[in-house]
């Protein structure tokens, strides 16, 4: 949906690194940073101590996205999100067998532990969107080149979305 095609310009990285957090639509960053603003104020979160979570919170998800191999260990994993945990996330498929998707924890992994949605399997499978890819793959669908292509083609794909469809 809508969201997606705002979110992909994350997913579509190829290749992780420190910087992968960053890469993400403007409009997505606009809106996540309103939503957890709200609701800092709402909590009653001092300005000095939301900026020092927003800067620990942004280091912790640098080091998610390094491509590294870069073991936390089985308990320091199950207390936050390793670069392998979310790898698993950022995977072009999923495993055969496995229904949905997996480890959507940004910092703890405790949600997908809740929900069944965690997956601890190591590897390093390829990152990206399947659809991308060339044809038999994918689809070779672009999505965009540079930061401004990519902001734009998702504006593209969300127009897409909201046109109206034709009955057949």
């Amino acid at each position: 949906g809508i969201w997606w095609e705002l979110h992909a310009v994350h997913h579509s990285q190829q290749q992780l690194s420190l910087w992968s957090d960053d890469r993400n639509h403007f409009v997505d960053d606009i809106l996540q940073a309103a939503f957890f603003a709200a609701i800092a104020l709402f909590i009653g979160v001092e300005p000095g101590q939301y900026v020092v979570l927003v800067a620990v919170g942004n280091f912790l998800q640098s080091v998610q996205h390094a491509n590294a191999r870069l073991p936390f260990g089985r308990v320091l994993e199950r207390v936050l999100v390793s670069p392998s945990f979310h790898r698993r996330h950022q995977a072009l498929a999923i495993p055969l067998g496995r229904k949905g998707a997996w480890n959507f924890g940004i910092l703890l992994p405790w949600w997908d532990m809740m929900f069944n949605s965690a997956d601890w399997t190591r590897g390093t499978e390829p990152t990206g969107i399947r659809e991308t890819l060339p044809a038999p793959q994918g689809k070779g669908r672009s999505y965009g080149k540079g930061v401004l292509g990519q902001q734009w083609q998702s504006l593209v794909r969300i127009a897409g979305h909201l046109r109206p469809r034709r009955a057949a």
